[in-house]
């Protein structure tokens, strides 16, 4: 009896060997923006959409708001409680906008975490007019050197943000070292300007020493 066992599981593992292909093939690995996205249920993306939404109204969040789930983080403790913390990036291709500017923090049921930040959402429902920008990242870079302040040589960066007192902005901060050898200090200028206008709403500068200004 022992025999025909024997001779019964070395049939059965030769059969295994000459299986097709095919019959062993495994699914290719996600790509990698999919696993990111993978860890952010569909009904709490869903959610935050319909925050922005409730506050930009949905036909700025249909053409300009988009879910970036590589910039978001999910957070969990050892009490088996969720926190997703989602960005939304802002696109408006023709006026070089791709700032992700928007960031809060929802449970899994969808609901806000009311004690951690929530940034930059614009409120277009109740001031339509503050959310139509029309300068562009280059124009606001132009507007901010022609101050006479403005070094060419310092490093510039330009940021496309909400601010509840004007609107969207456009950030735009030039760093320069204090001394040609970098001594750990900075000349920094610091221009708002309107995004719709184009008005400098605020310029200062300061020097930053130590990551203090």
């Amino acid at each position: 009896m022992s025999r025909y066992l024997a001779a019964w599981l070395i049939a059965l593992s030769m059969l295994g060997c000459c299986a097709p292909a095919s019959a062993g093939i495994r699914p290719s690995p996600a790509p990698v923006d999919s696993i990111y996205a993978a860890a952010f249920p569909e009904t709490v993306v869903a959610a935050g959409r319909d925050l922005i939404s409730s506050r930009a109204g949905e036909e700025f969040t249909e053409r300009y708001i988009r879910f970036d789930s590589e910039l978001s983080d999910v957070w969990r403790n050892g009490f088996g409680d969720v926190r997703y913390t989602l960005t939304y990036t802002i696109l408006v291709p023709e006026l070089e906008i791709d700032a992700s500017t928007i960031r809060f923090t929802l449970d899994r049921q969808g609901e806000l975490v009311t004690w951690l930040p929530l940034d930059g959402i614009p409120d277009c429902l109740s001031v339509p007019e503050s959310c139509c920008p029309a300068i562009s990242r280059t124009q606001a870079l132009a507007i901010a050197t022609k101050d006479p302040l403005s070094r060419s040589w310092g490093d510039w960066s330009v940021e496309f943000l909400w601010r509840k007192d004007h609107g969207f902005v456009w950030e735009t901060v030039q760093r320069t070292p204090t001394h040609l050898g970098g001594l750990g200090s900075w000349y920094i200028m610091y221009w708002i300007i309107d995004a719709r206008s184009g008005e400098v709403l605020d310029s200062r500068w300061c020097i930053m020493a130590v990551n203090r200004c």
